[in-house]
């Protein structure tokens, strides 16, 4: 017997958003100007504004915050600890990472559990940290404040190309751990991308540098 309480809607619906073009949808706004600057009246090549500044967190073996223009993150390390007498059977020692937003930091308000896409990008910043880590000397060396140089850059190509590229660079190494891209992008507009990045965290690296060492 049909139950007339419940709206009898289609059986099946869309998302009007599939249908639209990328600089069409909603949140994904044009970021370069008619001039060639950002929206905030960047250079393409110019990183945001930075600031640094350690040991915030006083529970912690090391902690950090962060700003980068209107992108704030605090960020804290916890160990070394003892592995469980079940997993006693590692050789070395284990990185792990927990990715959180804050609750307010979005449009849609973020729950206190984990969510897929914050479990991607703990996963995210595992792989870009582990060559940081020397595992395999576990028990006389440990991580006291991380370096997560990131920068983005964007440029408009050909038939309305658009994307985010975030590079992360370990100098000591002249080694890039971790690419993601997001968005639309040509493989010439990419690869300038990563070099501008690369050239950003050599950039920092210097100001890093001041801030752990006083």
């Amino acid at each position: 017997m049909p139950d007339n309480r419940r709206i009898q809607g289609p059986e099946e619906s869309h998302n009007p958003a599939v249908f639209l073009k990328p600089s069409e949808k909603p949140g994904n706004p044009d970021l370069l100007n008619q001039e060639g600057c950002r929206i905030d009246g960047r250079k393409p090549e110019e990183i945001r504004p930075i600031y640094m500044k350690t040991g915030l967190n006083d529970r912690a073996s090391g902690s950090a915050y962060v700003e980068l223009g209107a992108t704030k993150v605090m960020c804290a390390v916890y160990g070394p600890k003892e592995v469980p007498r079940k997993e006693d059977t590692l050789l070395q020692g284990r990185l792990t990472c927990e990715f959180k937003f804050a609750p307010f930091s979005c449009h849609q308000r973020r729950q206190h559990q984990q969510d897929q896409e914050e479990k991607e990008f703990s996963s995210l910043v595992v792989q870009a940290l582990s060559r940081a880590v020397r595992l395999v000397h576990y028990g006389s060396s440990c991580l006291v404040d991380p370096s997560l140089d990131e920068e983005e850059r964007v440029r408009d190509g050909v038939g309305g190309a658009k994307g985010h590229v975030t590079v992360v660079y370990l100098s000591s190494l002249d080694e890039v751990t971790s690419i993601r891209q997001t968005g639309c992008m040509l493989p010439d507009d990419l690869m300038m991308a990563v070099d501008a990045g690369i050239e950003s965290c050599l950039r920092l690296k210097h100001r890093m540098k001041c801030v752990l060492c006083t």
